[in-house]
């Protein structure tokens, strides 16, 4: 158990203390006697109420979080739009659980699932990937859910029996959601999460050997217990009587052979009824260690506490001063760890912290060099390839008025695809164009290709005409096709071989697929180029081979651009062939792409 600097303080203090009360122990003990029974008491009545008003400022959160839900325009109209109304009712499904359900619930990473209910059984929810839930499941809940709403918006809280369909051990937060139309409720908003939660704002509290905190709810159930495996179920005791008809009030009774003393208050906001209870016989033990007090124990304790002051004060000054020297070495640039005093107190962990700092700091600076370093030799390549391109231009538009003049149709259409294709790869910027400029340098590119095979060869693109303006990474889709020509067709192109281009999102990533039903590629291979991707080598690189300079360019440009979570990714097709999808931040729209 971690001991923090604050207990080592009070500790000194009490020491100290102790030395002082000791000379008048004896003549207050009756006094005292009296006065600790009443501070117990007032003590157990402020930790109780403590831990009634954590209890509400957390369940608060869950309030706020709803009350974004409760007044989005896009859920009230989800609620009002009439089934038959197939696209409005599907695209107000789909936007509140993108844009509304799934943000609280990655905001709140402590909530299992988030739900929305109308009275014609509607369903919207996301969940969690602990909390798995059927649509059905949560559809009859909505007349339960509706009665357990307050009428005037409020928040309600809903614990759950073990035959209601959800886990005994869960707490859900009802509240109704008015109508868009008629400012009158049409649905119900629900957001469940585990008890455990709330267990972690009461297992600190310590009530000695035998004391414990415990709470219940109206019916009876226990919300929290110090044995687990209460949690949920209902207490079967006449105290439970006297708990849930009392409210706030301290009582004795018999529980488990002890006479013990009980605390009780109800919270306003839930209706929970929070208790404490310690034996008396422990609660005694107080007065009876007033009696062993002495004035020669006063006297040692002076003499302690002067040691403890002492060896108190060096182990302030000691990491204080560690931590002035390693500063100091980080301001010289010298990234030193401080050595470790194995202390588990807030000074230990100010250490640890400061040792964790430097070094993620040390990462930091290494990464951002490389990653400099690697941009400026892209913008140094980018500033060789556009050395005096007038000349090539020029020299390409020569080519193709000598051939329009001697009526070489061939010559002059494969020159002006060319000319097309460098003016591109030399203008464009380095940072992001649309998929039209892509397609488009792709048709350039198939009228060379057609030449050089001698033969037509189509490209099927499935692009949907909403995705055309979505942003890409320059020169990236072409050496995909490029990729397909060079190793799907080893033999040749025969009459049924196809390559596909389409593209689609998923979860606010735009994706662009390039599949052909080629030769395929075998796995041993496929692992080893997605293990370039991982290792983010080139294929110029002493890990990398030159069959897939292309590919590993290509992927490591578009994590340049976007992030390390984008680029590439290969796959066999099953019936054969390569499928190659490359990932980038989605900016429109929102369509899956076809899986074969």
């Amino acid at each position: 158990m971690k001991t923090k600097v604050a207990v080592q303080f009070y500790v000194a203090f009490v020491l100290m203390l102790v030395a002082t009360l000791a000379l008048v122990g004896g003549l207050s003990y009756l006094k005292s006697a009296r006065e600790v029974e009443k501070q117990v008491e007032k003590f157990l009545s402020q930790v109780l109420q403590t831990a009634l008003h954590q209890t509400d400022l957390y369940l608060k959160t869950y309030e706020y979080a709803s009350n974004s839900i409760i007044s989005n325009v896009e859920v009230r109209r989800y609620l009002d739009v009439p089934p038959e109304d197939y696209y409005n009712f599907w695209m107000y499904y789909n936007r509140i659980k993108q844009y509304v359900l799934q943000p609280n619930l990655q905001y709140h990473p402590q909530v299992n699932l988030i739900y929305v209910l109308g009275k014609d059984g509607r369903v919207a929810f996301s969940n969690s990937s602990t909390r798995t839930v059927a649509e059905a499941e949560l559809s009859g809940l909505y007349d339960e859910l509706w009665e357990i709403a307050p009428p005037d918006g409020r928040m309600a809280i809903w614990n759950p029996s073990s035959d209601s369909g959800q886990s005994s051990k869960s707490v859900t937060v009802v509240r109704r959601i008015r109508s868009m139309k008629n400012w009158e409720y049409a649905g119900v908003l629900g957001i469940e999460f585990q008890a455990d939660e709330l267990s972690r704002l009461w297992e600190s509290v310590d009530l000695g050997e035998q004391g414990f905190f415990f709470i219940v709810d109206d019916e009876g159930r226990f919300i929290y217990h110090p044995d687990k495996s209460l949690i949920g179920m209902e207490w079967e005791d006449p105290l439970a009587v006297r708990l849930l008809e009392g409210g706030g009030q301290t009582f004795t009774g018999e529980l488990d052979g002890q006479t013990r003393m009980f605390v009780a208050r109800t919270s306003s906001q839930t209706g929970w009824h929070m208790a404490v209870s310690m034996p008396q016989q422990e609660l005694r033990n107080p007065i009876s260690a007033i009696r062993s007090t002495t004035l020669a124990v006063g006297l040692a304790a002076l003499m302690v506490s002067a040691l403890v002051a002492f060896w108190f004060v060096q182990r302030i000054t000691r990491p204080i001063r560690l931590l002035k020297e390693g500063m100091r070495q980080t301001e010289k640039g010298n990234w030193q760890l401080i050595q470790s005093l194995n202390r588990t107190d807030e000074f230990g962990q100010l250490i640890h912290s400061y040792n964790l700092m430097v070094n993620r700091l040390s990462v930091l600076i290494d990464t951002v060099y490389r990653e400099q370093l690697e941009r400026q030799q892209a913008q140094y390549q980018a500033l060789q390839l556009q050395i005096n391109p007038h000349f090539l231009y020029n020299t390409l538009a020569t080519m193709n008025s000598y051939a329009i003049e001697r009526d070489v149709h061939e010559i002059s259409e494969m020159s002006e695809a060319m000319s097309f294709m460098l003016r591109y790869a030399i203008q464009t910027n380095l940072e992001e164009i649309t998929v039209a400029n892509e397609l488009n340098h792709i048709r350039n590119y198939l009228i060379i290709m057609s030449h050089r095979l001698q033969r037509e060869f189509e490209i099927d693109v499935l692009i949907p005409p909403s995705l055309l303006l979505e942003k890409m990474v320059p020169l990236t889709l072409q050496p995909l096709v490029e990729n397909a020509f060079q190793h799907a067709f080893p033999m040749g192109i025969q009459e049924h071989h196809r390559i596909r281009i389409d593209a689609g999102t998923d979860a606010g990533v735009f994706q662009v697929m390039v599949e052909d039903n080629g030769a395929g590629i075998p796995e041993e291979r496929l692992q080893q180029i997605m293990e370039l991707f991982r290792q983010k080598k080139g294929a110029d690189t002493p890990g990398g081979r030159r069959g897939s300079i292309g590919l590993v360019n290509v992927h490591r440009r578009i994590q340049l651009v976007f992030g390390e979570e984008y680029g590439l990714s290969l796959e066999a097709v099953p019936e054969g062939g390569t499928r190659i999808v490359m990932s980038m931040p989605a900016a429109r729209g929102s369509r899956a792409f076809p899986q074969s």
